[in-house]
């Protein structure tokens, strides 16, 4: 905004204000479809870059060992708040697309982003501490 940087990526409700404002310009989204708050900016894919494909997220995780029937029940009421109109229209405002899932279906997807951002850490020699 200031000036000082020429390319950035940015989560879209971090960068959304910016972009309405006029003060960045999106040239694509990294989420596998097209933004419903930005439907003329295309996707990485779109643009012949499909590794580039990601999905911001977050979500909730729980101790080793913690009963079953509380992560059930955690998931049950996360989703009955992701499903709230307050929530939604709170998160569409900010380009916010929930993507709620299964406790089983979740720990399989951290599985599956462990293994891919592993290989590229490893492919790029990165080394941690």
């Amino acid at each position: 905004i200031g000036g000082q940087v020429t390319l950035l990526f940015s989560t879209t409700a971090a960068a959304l204000p910016q972009i309405k404002a006029g003060r960045l310009r999106a040239l694509a989204v990294t989420a596998d479809k097209r933004l419903d708050l930005l439907p003329e900016v295309p996707t990485m894919a779109e643009l012949k870059r499909p590794e580039a494909t990601l999905n911001h997220w977050y979500g909730l995780l729980a101790p080793a060992g913690t009963p079953r029937a509380i992560i059930d029940r955690v998931a049950r009421e996360t989703e009955g708040v992701l499903q709230s109109v307050e929530v939604k229209e709170t998160f569409a405002q900010a380009g916010v697309v929930p993507w709620p899932m299964t406790p089983d279906a979740y720990a399989a997807f951290i599985r599956e982003e462990i293994t891919r951002w592993g290989a590229l850490v490893n492919a790029a020699g990165l080394v941690g501490d």
